[in-house]
Protein backbone atom coordinates (compact mmCIF):
# COMPACT_ATOMS: atom_id res chain seq x y z
CA UNK A 1 0.00 0.00 0.00
CA UNK A 2 3.08 2.36 0.65
CA UNK A 3 4.65 1.54 -2.45
CA UNK A 4 1.54 2.71 -4.20
CA UNK A 5 0.99 5.62 -2.38
CA UNK A 6 4.70 6.70 -3.36
CA UNK A 7 4.05 5.82 -6.70
CA UNK A 8 0.80 7.45 -6.96
CA UNK A 9 3.15 10.55 -5.46
CA UNK A 10 5.62 10.16 -8.51
CA UNK A 11 3.03 10.51 -10.87
CA UNK A 12 2.03 13.59 -9.62
CA UNK A 13 4.63 15.14 -9.61
CA UNK A 14 6.08 14.31 -12.73
CA UNK A 15 3.08 15.03 -14.52
CA UNK A 16 3.04 18.90 -13.18
CA UNK A 17 3.89 21.09 -15.92
CA UNK A 18 5.67 23.35 -13.79
CA UNK A 19 9.20 22.15 -13.03
CA UNK A 20 9.75 21.06 -9.21
CA UNK A 21 12.91 21.20 -7.22
CA UNK A 22 13.03 19.99 -3.24
CA UNK A 23 16.14 20.50 -1.19
CA UNK A 24 17.02 19.98 2.39
CA UNK A 25 17.88 23.06 4.65
CA UNK A 26 21.54 22.21 3.76
CA UNK A 27 20.56 23.06 0.36
CA UNK A 28 21.17 19.55 -1.42
CA UNK A 29 19.00 18.61 -4.16
CA UNK A 30 16.45 15.79 -3.33
CA UNK A 31 13.92 15.52 -5.98
CA UNK A 32 13.34 17.03 -9.68
CA UNK A 33 10.66 16.69 -11.37
CA UNK A 34 10.91 15.58 -15.54
CA UNK A 35 9.66 19.37 -16.32
CA UNK A 36 12.00 20.94 -14.76
CA UNK A 37 14.93 18.64 -15.95
CA UNK A 38 13.89 19.84 -19.82
CA UNK A 39 13.15 23.07 -18.00
CA UNK A 40 16.87 23.60 -16.67
CA UNK A 41 18.29 21.51 -19.43
CA UNK A 42 19.99 18.71 -16.66
CA UNK A 43 19.91 15.29 -16.13
CA UNK A 44 18.00 14.51 -12.58
CA UNK A 45 21.48 11.82 -12.16
CA UNK A 46 23.57 14.68 -12.66
CA UNK A 47 22.23 17.06 -9.71
CA UNK A 48 20.59 15.17 -7.16
CA UNK A 49 22.73 14.73 -4.02
CA UNK A 50 24.47 17.56 -5.39
CA UNK A 51 24.28 21.43 -3.46
CA UNK A 52 22.29 23.81 -5.31
CA UNK A 53 25.30 26.42 -4.43
CA UNK A 54 27.43 24.44 -6.66
CA UNK A 55 24.96 24.37 -9.43
CA UNK A 56 24.93 28.39 -9.34
CA UNK A 57 29.01 28.40 -9.42
CA UNK A 58 29.11 25.67 -12.63
CA UNK A 59 26.27 28.25 -14.54
CA UNK A 60 23.21 26.05 -14.78
CA UNK A 61 21.43 29.12 -13.33
CA UNK A 62 22.38 32.66 -12.02
CA UNK A 63 20.82 32.65 -8.86
CA UNK A 64 19.40 30.48 -6.00
CA UNK A 65 15.70 31.01 -4.98
CA UNK A 66 16.28 28.25 -2.53
CA UNK A 67 19.47 29.80 -0.60
CA UNK A 68 17.31 33.18 -0.86
CA UNK A 69 14.43 31.39 1.09
CA UNK A 70 16.23 29.53 3.48
CA UNK A 71 18.51 33.03 4.47
CA UNK A 72 14.27 34.85 4.77
CA UNK A 73 12.61 31.86 5.97
CA UNK A 74 10.08 32.93 3.87
CA UNK A 75 8.19 32.42 0.35
CA UNK A 76 10.53 33.86 -2.61
CA UNK A 77 9.92 34.80 -5.80
CA UNK A 78 11.98 35.81 -8.62
CA UNK A 79 13.69 35.55 -12.19
CA UNK A 80 16.45 33.36 -12.71
CA UNK A 81 18.20 32.63 -16.12
CA UNK A 82 19.10 29.50 -17.02
CA UNK A 83 22.75 28.74 -18.93
CA UNK A 84 22.37 32.14 -19.70
CA UNK A 85 19.64 32.21 -22.41
CA UNK A 86 16.41 30.89 -20.74
CA UNK A 87 14.33 33.05 -18.63
CA UNK A 88 12.38 31.15 -15.29
CA UNK A 89 9.99 32.39 -13.06
CA UNK A 90 10.58 30.73 -10.18
CA UNK A 91 9.15 30.49 -6.86
CA UNK A 92 10.25 28.69 -3.86
CA UNK A 93 8.47 27.61 0.00
CA UNK A 94 9.77 26.58 2.98
CA UNK A 95 8.83 23.48 4.96
CA UNK A 96 8.93 23.54 8.37
CA UNK A 97 9.12 20.96 11.08
CA UNK A 98 7.35 21.19 13.93
CA UNK A 99 9.95 22.99 15.88
CA UNK A 100 9.50 25.68 13.55
CA UNK A 101 12.90 24.80 11.42
CA UNK A 102 13.19 24.73 8.13
CA UNK A 103 13.10 21.03 7.11
CA UNK A 104 12.54 21.03 2.70
CA UNK A 105 12.57 23.71 0.07
CA UNK A 106 9.92 23.34 -2.37
CA UNK A 107 10.86 25.16 -5.78
CA UNK A 108 8.28 25.51 -8.50
CA UNK A 109 9.93 27.48 -11.69
CA UNK A 110 8.20 28.11 -15.32
CA UNK A 111 10.05 28.67 -18.59
CA UNK A 112 8.77 32.39 -19.56
CA UNK A 113 11.49 32.99 -22.71
CA UNK A 114 8.27 32.32 -25.37
CA UNK A 115 6.14 34.55 -23.17
CA UNK A 116 8.69 37.53 -22.90
CA UNK A 117 9.52 36.84 -26.69
CA UNK A 118 5.54 37.71 -26.81
CA UNK A 119 6.33 40.93 -24.80
CA UNK A 120 9.02 41.65 -26.74
CA UNK A 121 6.84 41.76 -29.97
CA UNK A 122 3.72 42.93 -28.17
CA UNK A 123 6.46 46.42 -27.39
CA UNK A 124 7.00 46.35 -31.18
CA UNK A 125 3.77 45.76 -32.12
CA UNK A 126 2.73 49.51 -29.83
CA UNK A 127 5.51 50.73 -31.05
CA UNK A 128 4.52 50.88 -34.14
CA UNK A 129 0.54 51.13 -33.32
CA UNK A 130 2.24 54.52 -31.98
CA UNK A 131 4.35 55.41 -34.82
CA UNK A 132 1.18 55.33 -36.92
CA UNK A 133 -0.74 57.51 -34.62
CA UNK A 134 2.34 60.06 -34.80
CA UNK A 135 2.13 59.72 -38.41
CA UNK A 136 -2.03 60.03 -38.69
CA UNK A 137 -2.03 63.10 -35.94
CA UNK A 138 0.72 64.73 -38.55
CA UNK A 139 -1.92 63.77 -41.63
CA UNK A 140 -4.89 65.16 -39.44
CA UNK A 141 -3.40 68.24 -38.76
CA UNK A 142 -1.90 69.09 -42.20
CA UNK A 143 -5.26 68.87 -43.19
CA UNK A 144 -6.29 71.82 -41.16
CA UNK A 145 -7.48 74.96 -43.22
CA UNK A 146 -5.14 77.34 -41.36
CA UNK A 147 -7.12 80.40 -43.11
CA UNK A 148 -10.64 79.09 -41.43
CA UNK A 149 -9.34 79.62 -37.67
CA UNK A 150 -12.48 80.65 -35.85
CA UNK A 151 -10.65 83.97 -34.14
CA UNK A 152 -12.94 86.66 -32.97
CA UNK A 153 -11.74 87.50 -29.40
CA UNK A 154 -8.55 89.67 -28.93
CA UNK A 155 -7.19 87.56 -26.40
CA UNK A 156 -7.03 84.73 -28.79
CA UNK A 157 -6.10 87.14 -31.70
CA UNK A 158 -3.12 88.45 -29.98
CA UNK A 159 -2.18 84.49 -28.92
CA UNK A 160 -1.83 83.58 -32.73
CA UNK A 161 0.00 86.73 -33.30
CA UNK A 162 2.54 85.37 -30.83
CA UNK A 163 2.62 82.50 -32.35
CA UNK A 164 3.20 83.50 -35.59
CA UNK A 165 5.75 85.79 -35.11
CA UNK A 166 7.76 83.28 -33.00
CA UNK A 167 7.58 80.76 -35.48
CA UNK A 168 10.03 82.71 -37.44
CA UNK A 169 12.42 82.41 -35.16
CA UNK A 170 13.84 78.65 -34.16
CA UNK A 171 13.41 79.19 -30.64
CA UNK A 172 11.51 76.44 -27.95
CA UNK A 173 8.21 77.34 -27.61
CA UNK A 174 5.73 75.67 -24.64
CA UNK A 175 2.19 76.04 -25.07
CA UNK A 176 -0.03 76.36 -21.64
CA UNK A 177 -3.57 75.56 -21.12
CA UNK A 178 -6.18 73.59 -20.77
CA UNK A 179 -7.08 70.35 -22.43
CA UNK A 180 -9.15 71.27 -25.55
CA UNK A 181 -7.75 74.97 -26.00
CA UNK A 182 -6.39 73.79 -29.31
CA UNK A 183 -2.46 73.43 -27.91
CA UNK A 184 -2.03 70.74 -31.39
CA UNK A 185 -3.42 73.25 -33.39
CA UNK A 186 -1.51 76.17 -32.21
CA UNK A 187 1.98 74.01 -32.47
CA UNK A 188 1.03 72.94 -36.11
CA UNK A 189 0.14 76.87 -36.84
CA UNK A 190 3.77 77.44 -35.33
CA UNK A 191 5.76 74.91 -37.90
CA UNK A 192 3.21 75.98 -40.80
CA UNK A 193 4.53 79.57 -40.44
CA UNK A 194 8.42 78.31 -40.11
CA UNK A 195 11.35 77.89 -42.16
CA UNK A 196 10.71 73.98 -41.31
CA UNK A 197 7.26 73.78 -42.98
CA UNK A 198 8.96 71.81 -45.89
CA UNK A 199 9.97 69.44 -42.74
CA UNK A 200 8.18 66.28 -40.82
CA UNK A 201 5.48 67.49 -38.18
CA UNK A 202 5.86 64.60 -35.45
CA UNK A 203 3.34 64.69 -32.40
CA UNK A 204 3.93 62.61 -29.64
CA UNK A 205 1.59 61.97 -27.23
CA UNK A 206 4.22 61.79 -23.75
CA UNK A 207 1.32 60.36 -21.79
CA UNK A 208 0.22 57.24 -24.30
CA UNK A 209 4.25 56.23 -23.96
CA UNK A 210 4.35 53.55 -21.44
CA UNK A 211 7.69 54.75 -19.23
CA UNK A 212 10.08 51.59 -20.16
CA UNK A 213 9.27 52.55 -23.50
CA UNK A 214 9.83 56.53 -23.68
CA UNK A 215 13.49 56.66 -23.80
CA UNK A 216 13.79 54.08 -26.65
CA UNK A 217 10.59 55.98 -28.42
CA UNK A 218 11.77 59.49 -28.61
CA UNK A 219 15.77 58.20 -29.26
CA UNK A 220 15.44 54.84 -30.89
CA UNK A 221 18.07 52.11 -29.87
CA UNK A 222 20.79 50.52 -31.41
CA UNK A 223 20.99 46.29 -32.54
CA UNK A 224 20.47 43.83 -29.61
CA UNK A 225 19.80 47.16 -27.21
CA UNK A 226 17.24 44.57 -25.43
CA UNK A 227 15.69 41.09 -25.99
CA UNK A 228 12.97 42.14 -28.91
CA UNK A 229 15.09 44.63 -30.26
CA UNK A 230 15.01 44.63 -34.25
CA UNK A 231 18.23 43.25 -35.94
CA UNK A 232 18.58 46.73 -37.81
CA UNK A 233 17.97 48.89 -34.95
CA UNK A 234 15.52 51.74 -34.69
CA UNK A 235 15.44 55.75 -35.21
CA UNK A 236 13.93 57.47 -32.32
CA UNK A 237 11.42 60.52 -33.03
CA UNK A 238 13.63 62.96 -32.50
CA UNK A 239 15.52 61.47 -35.54
CA UNK A 240 12.73 61.07 -37.81
CA UNK A 241 11.45 64.78 -36.71
CA UNK A 242 15.42 65.70 -38.72
CA UNK A 243 14.72 69.44 -40.33
CA UNK A 244 11.16 69.90 -38.97
CA UNK A 245 9.38 70.02 -35.77
CA UNK A 246 8.49 67.43 -32.80
CA UNK A 247 5.49 68.42 -30.71
CA UNK A 248 6.05 66.69 -27.36
CA UNK A 249 2.33 66.66 -25.78
CA UNK A 250 1.57 66.78 -22.51
CA UNK A 251 5.58 67.00 -21.64
CA UNK A 252 4.74 67.41 -17.83
CA UNK A 253 3.85 63.64 -18.21
CA UNK A 254 7.50 62.31 -18.35
CA UNK A 255 9.10 61.15 -16.03
CA UNK A 256 11.96 62.66 -14.09
CA UNK A 257 14.57 59.63 -14.94
CA UNK A 258 14.09 60.55 -18.58
CA UNK A 259 14.17 64.46 -18.08
CA UNK A 260 17.92 64.43 -17.50
CA UNK A 261 18.25 63.14 -21.08
CA UNK A 262 15.38 65.17 -23.12
CA UNK A 263 18.03 68.33 -21.12
CA UNK A 264 21.17 67.41 -22.75
CA UNK A 265 19.49 66.73 -25.83
CA UNK A 266 17.84 70.56 -25.94
CA UNK A 267 21.22 71.69 -24.95
CA UNK A 268 23.44 70.08 -28.12
CA UNK A 269 20.88 68.77 -30.21
CA UNK A 270 22.41 65.40 -29.69
CA UNK A 271 20.44 61.95 -30.04
CA UNK A 272 21.74 58.90 -28.72
CA UNK A 273 20.19 55.80 -29.36
CA UNK A 274 19.78 53.03 -26.05
CA UNK A 275 22.39 50.62 -26.47
CA UNK A 276 24.27 53.38 -28.83
CA UNK A 277 28.04 54.94 -28.31
CA UNK A 278 27.38 57.06 -31.18
CA UNK A 279 25.67 60.58 -31.31
CA UNK A 280 23.65 62.00 -34.12
CA UNK A 281 23.66 65.66 -34.18
CA UNK A 282 19.78 66.22 -35.28
CA UNK A 283 18.29 69.69 -36.53
CA UNK A 284 14.69 69.51 -34.94
CA UNK A 285 12.39 71.96 -33.34
CA UNK A 286 10.93 71.35 -30.42
CA UNK A 287 7.30 72.81 -29.29
CA UNK A 288 6.15 71.13 -25.81
CA UNK A 289 2.24 71.46 -24.25
CA UNK A 290 0.87 70.94 -20.93
CA UNK A 291 -2.20 71.55 -18.70
CA UNK A 292 -0.39 71.30 -15.71
CA UNK A 293 0.71 73.89 -13.77
CA UNK A 294 4.30 73.62 -14.54
CA UNK A 295 5.82 75.99 -12.41
CA UNK A 296 4.65 74.53 -9.39
CA UNK A 297 5.73 70.98 -10.42
CA UNK A 298 8.35 72.69 -10.81
CA UNK A 299 8.55 73.88 -6.72
CA UNK A 300 7.26 70.56 -5.93
CA UNK A 301 10.41 68.67 -7.30
CA UNK A 302 8.05 67.01 -10.05
CA UNK A 303 9.80 68.58 -13.08
CA UNK A 304 13.36 69.70 -13.37
CA UNK A 305 13.48 73.22 -12.85
CA UNK A 306 16.72 73.27 -15.69
CA UNK A 307 14.73 71.53 -18.26
CA UNK A 308 11.74 74.40 -17.18
CA UNK A 309 13.67 76.53 -18.28
CA UNK A 310 15.11 74.87 -21.32
CA UNK A 311 11.75 74.51 -22.71
CA UNK A 312 10.41 78.22 -20.94
CA UNK A 313 11.91 80.41 -24.22
CA UNK A 314 8.72 81.35 -25.65
CA UNK A 315 5.91 80.55 -23.38
CA UNK A 316 2.58 80.53 -25.16
CA UNK A 317 -0.16 81.03 -22.53
CA UNK A 318 -3.78 79.56 -24.66
CA UNK A 319 -7.10 81.01 -22.37
CA UNK A 320 -9.51 78.82 -21.79
CA UNK A 321 -13.05 78.89 -23.77
CA UNK A 322 -14.84 80.47 -20.57
CA UNK A 323 -12.48 83.20 -20.39
CA UNK A 324 -12.79 84.24 -24.43
CA UNK A 325 -16.45 84.01 -23.99
CA UNK A 326 -16.41 86.31 -27.69
CA UNK A 327 -15.61 83.03 -29.38
CA UNK A 328 -18.46 81.08 -28.12
CA UNK A 329 -20.72 81.93 -30.76
CA UNK A 330 -18.41 81.87 -34.11
CA UNK A 331 -17.33 79.00 -32.69
CA UNK A 332 -20.76 77.16 -32.42
CA UNK A 333 -21.81 78.52 -36.05
CA UNK A 334 -18.84 76.58 -37.47
CA UNK A 335 -18.89 73.30 -36.25
CA UNK A 336 -22.62 73.90 -37.07
CA UNK A 337 -21.87 74.47 -40.43
CA UNK A 338 -19.16 72.00 -40.20
CA UNK A 339 -21.73 68.68 -38.92
CA UNK A 340 -24.21 69.71 -41.33
CA UNK A 341 -22.07 69.56 -44.53
CA UNK A 342 -20.44 66.39 -42.76
CA UNK A 343 -23.51 64.80 -42.31
CA UNK A 344 -25.97 66.18 -45.43
CA UNK A 345 -28.55 67.82 -42.79
CA UNK A 346 -29.93 71.19 -42.16
CA UNK A 347 -30.02 71.91 -38.32
CA UNK A 348 -29.96 75.29 -37.36
CA UNK A 349 -30.55 76.29 -33.59
CA UNK A 350 -32.92 78.29 -32.07
CA UNK A 351 -32.23 81.51 -29.98
CA UNK A 352 -32.73 79.54 -26.55
CA UNK A 353 -30.33 77.10 -27.21
CA UNK A 354 -28.18 79.69 -28.47
CA UNK A 355 -28.05 81.47 -25.56
CA UNK A 356 -27.92 78.27 -23.49
CA UNK A 357 -23.96 77.41 -25.36
CA UNK A 358 -23.42 80.49 -25.04
CA UNK A 359 -23.53 81.06 -21.28
CA UNK A 360 -22.12 77.66 -20.84
CA UNK A 361 -18.79 77.67 -19.38
CA UNK A 362 -17.07 74.48 -21.40
CA UNK A 363 -14.72 72.73 -18.76
CA UNK A 364 -13.35 70.80 -21.90
CA UNK A 365 -13.29 73.70 -24.02
CA UNK A 366 -13.25 73.79 -28.16
CA UNK A 367 -12.88 69.96 -28.08
CA UNK A 368 -16.24 69.72 -25.77
CA UNK A 369 -18.17 72.27 -28.01
CA UNK A 370 -17.41 71.06 -30.91
CA UNK A 371 -18.42 67.22 -29.71
CA UNK A 372 -21.34 68.75 -28.37
CA UNK A 373 -22.60 70.34 -32.04
CA UNK A 374 -21.99 67.30 -33.87
CA UNK A 375 -23.86 65.44 -31.54
CA UNK A 376 -27.07 67.12 -31.51
CA UNK A 377 -26.16 67.65 -35.24
CA UNK A 378 -26.50 63.45 -35.51
CA UNK A 379 -29.18 62.63 -32.58
CA UNK A 380 -31.90 65.79 -32.88
CA UNK A 381 -35.01 64.48 -34.28
CA UNK A 382 -35.93 68.14 -36.03
CA UNK A 383 -33.80 70.74 -38.02
CA UNK A 384 -34.48 73.04 -35.48
CA UNK A 385 -32.43 72.52 -32.31
CA UNK A 386 -34.11 73.46 -29.35
CA UNK A 387 -32.40 73.99 -26.31
CA UNK A 388 -34.11 71.34 -24.76
CA UNK A 389 -32.22 69.16 -27.45
CA UNK A 390 -28.77 69.96 -26.16
CA UNK A 391 -26.65 68.09 -23.16
CA UNK A 392 -28.31 68.09 -19.78
CA UNK A 393 -25.51 70.02 -18.46
CA UNK A 394 -25.82 72.61 -20.64
CA UNK A 395 -29.58 72.65 -20.24
CA UNK A 396 -28.60 72.62 -16.22
CA UNK A 397 -26.05 75.87 -16.44
CA UNK A 398 -29.35 77.73 -17.95
CA UNK A 399 -30.99 76.74 -15.13
CA UNK A 400 -28.66 77.38 -12.61
CA UNK A 401 -27.88 81.21 -14.16
CA UNK A 402 -31.47 82.13 -14.30
CA UNK A 403 -31.61 81.21 -10.49
CA UNK A 404 -28.19 83.14 -9.63
CA UNK A 405 -30.08 86.51 -10.71
CA UNK A 406 -33.22 85.97 -9.24
CA UNK A 407 -35.71 84.70 -11.34
CA UNK A 408 -38.84 84.28 -9.64
CA UNK A 409 -39.32 80.31 -9.41
CA UNK A 410 -42.33 80.35 -11.01
CA UNK A 411 -40.93 81.99 -14.03
CA UNK A 412 -41.56 79.62 -17.30
CA UNK A 413 -39.22 79.17 -19.13
CA UNK A 414 -40.37 81.10 -22.00
CA UNK A 415 -40.69 84.25 -19.74
CA UNK A 416 -37.12 83.79 -18.54
CA UNK A 417 -35.72 83.45 -22.06
CA UNK A 418 -37.09 86.83 -23.38
CA UNK A 419 -35.35 88.19 -20.41
CA UNK A 420 -32.20 87.48 -22.13
CA UNK A 421 -33.06 88.06 -25.45
CA UNK A 422 -32.06 91.64 -25.11
CA UNK A 423 -28.97 90.83 -23.84
CA UNK A 424 -28.41 88.37 -26.93
CA UNK A 425 -29.46 90.62 -29.24
CA UNK A 426 -27.63 93.55 -28.33
CA UNK A 427 -24.41 91.52 -28.39
CA UNK A 428 -25.13 90.19 -31.45
CA UNK A 429 -25.53 93.55 -33.53
CA UNK A 430 -22.39 94.84 -31.04
CA UNK A 431 -20.56 92.61 -32.91
CA UNK A 432 -21.81 91.85 -36.02
CA UNK A 433 -22.98 95.81 -36.92
CA UNK A 434 -26.07 95.39 -38.52
CA UNK A 435 -29.34 93.36 -37.61
CA UNK A 436 -28.39 91.29 -41.17
CA UNK A 437 -25.13 90.14 -39.90
CA UNK A 438 -26.37 89.43 -36.41
CA UNK A 439 -29.39 87.96 -37.79
CA UNK A 440 -27.06 85.02 -39.92
CA UNK A 441 -24.95 85.03 -36.70
CA UNK A 442 -28.01 83.82 -34.42
CA UNK A 443 -29.46 81.10 -37.28
CA UNK A 444 -33.06 83.46 -37.95
CA UNK A 445 -34.38 85.61 -40.27
CA UNK A 446 -33.72 89.56 -40.29
CA UNK A 447 -37.34 90.19 -39.77
CA UNK A 448 -37.02 87.92 -36.43
CA UNK A 449 -34.48 90.18 -35.40
CA UNK A 450 -35.91 93.29 -36.03
CA UNK A 451 -39.69 91.98 -34.41
CA UNK A 452 -37.83 90.74 -31.66
CA UNK A 453 -35.87 94.32 -30.86
CA UNK A 454 -39.14 96.39 -31.52
CA UNK A 455 -41.24 93.91 -28.97
CA UNK A 456 -38.41 93.84 -26.21
CA UNK A 457 -38.06 97.62 -26.68
CA UNK A 458 -42.39 98.00 -26.31
CA UNK A 459 -42.05 95.98 -23.10
CA UNK A 460 -39.03 97.84 -21.76
CA UNK A 461 -40.58 101.48 -22.27
CA UNK A 462 -43.87 100.28 -20.35
CA UNK A 463 -42.10 98.36 -17.20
Amino acid sequence: MEMEKSQWLDAIIDSSFDGLWICDKHLKVIRINKASARINEVDPADVIGRSILDLVAEGVFDKSVTAEVLRKKTSVTMLQTVRGRKKILVTGNPIFDENGEISFIVTNDRDITELDRLRSQLQETEELARGYASKLSELELSGVDLSSLVVKSPEFQRTIQVAIRCARADSTVLLLGESGVGKGILAKLIHSNSDRAGGPFIRVDCPGIPEPLIESELFGYERGAFTGAKNEGKPGLFELANHGTLFLDEISEIPLAMQAKLLRFLENRESLRVGGTRSRQVDVRVVAATNRDIEEMVEGKLFRKDLYYRLNVVPIRILPLRERREDILPLVLHFLEKFNTANQKNRSLTPGAIDALYNYEYPGNVRELANMMERVVVVSESDRIERDALPFEVRQRFVERANSIGAPAETTLKETLKKYEMDLLAKALQQYGSQREAARALGVSQGTVSRKIRRLHDAEMYT
